[in-house]
């Protein structure tokens, strides 16, 4: 397998697709009632060759823009409304699908159809919808009402609404609307913001790729020479991550000093979760070598998650205000 094929609402514009190391191909062509996307693997996966089964795994994302104004409706002076219609975009059944929609930031949930999980945290509110065994042709309705007070927006910019539909193991697709904003300033460092924000994306992603490692390992879903292996790729790849985050960052402090608090926000998330990291390796370890026991490193994963979530959230957000910085 060396490509796979999606389909996006008709609308889906800026269509992009990414991988764990950088951008990869894709070609758009239209259908009647949506767009197909096919995008191009940066490496062929393998079956069952033989006797042998190399069950080859791959993550992607793709990105793209959506109308907003046809699917958000003003209710009243503060009340909206998201209606949408949603698919898995892939033509296979799906065993688990989690929808998560993001409020603007200081938006208040009110109600939705189908009811779903609700998770505040500070000023950010998101709605879980969780799907099982959904096929190809399978929609998904929404409809999801919400407070939000217009004057917001002149104290907190960051008003957006985002829709994730993450298809576990396989394919994250990301729908996100940020403001309008004015023309780019001329002089900046686009290319260095850029390739900054992809770094920290990549970063991201190489952190997501470790934990599910260390996860399938202590199920024992692989063994541990393919381990040792693996993680030796993705902490190498992290090591030189790392070091163009450092020399980067320094060039932006220099030259786009504005940009002190974006990067602020990203040193501090950084340093927590390099904490978490820490800690969750140390305690792997204890467990590893039966000096800790399941439940106790099962509760230390529980406590830390929400740290790394919120991490994860305010460098998602900098990432997002960089990509605003360049458009």
């Amino acid at each position: 397998m060396s490509a796979a094929a999606l389909q996006l609402p008709k609308d889906a514009r800026n269509v992009a697709a990414s991988d764990d190391v950088s951008s990869i191909s894709t070609s758009v062509s239209e259908r009647n009632d949506s767009r197909a996307v096919d995008v191009t693997l940066r490496y062929p996966l393998r079956g069952s060759v033989g006797n042998s089964s190399y069950n080859d795994r791959y993550n992607f994302s793709v990105r793209y823009s959506l109308d907003y104004s046809s699917r958000v409706k003003q209710l009243s002076f503060d009340k909206l409304r998201l209606n949408a219609s949603l698919a898995t975009g892939i033509n296979i059944v799906v065993p688990r699908w989690t929808v998560k929609v993001t409020l603007p930031e200081g938006a208040s949930f009110d109600s939705s159809v189908p009811a779903g999980l609700v998770k505040k945290d500070g000023l950010a509110t998101t709605v879980s919808f969780a799907l099982t065994n959904v096929a190809p042709s399978q929609p998904f309705p929404l409809s999801l009402d919400y407070g939000y007070f217009p004057l917001w927006s002149l104290y907190r910019p960051a008003q957006w609404i985002g829709i994730t539909a993450v298809l576990i193991g396989a394919i994250v697709l990301a729908r996100r609307r940020r403001p309008k904003r004015g023309p780019r300033v001329e002089g900046r460092n686009v290319e260095v913001i850029s390739s900054f924000a992809g770094l920290i994306e990549e970063e991201l992603s190489l952190w997501t790729e470790e934990e599910e490692l260390e996860v399938a390992f202590d199920k024992r879903s692989i063994g541990r020479k393919d381990y040792n292996r693996r993680k030796g790729v993705v902490q190498q790849r992290l090591r030189s991550v790392t070091g163009s985050l450092g020399s980067t960052k320094q060039k932006l402090r220099q030259s786009e000093p504005q940009l002190a608090g974006v990067l602020d926000r990203i040193d501090a998330a950084e340093r927590e979760t390099a904490a978490v990291r820490s800690e969750m390796a140390r305690l792997r370890a204890q467990q590893r070598t039966g000096k800790l026991s399941r439940g106790i490193l099962e509760k230390a994963q529980a406590d830390n998650s929400g740290r790394m979530e919120r991490a994860r959230s305010g460098l998602e957000s900098a990432i997002g205000e960089l990509r605003d910085e360049v458009r």
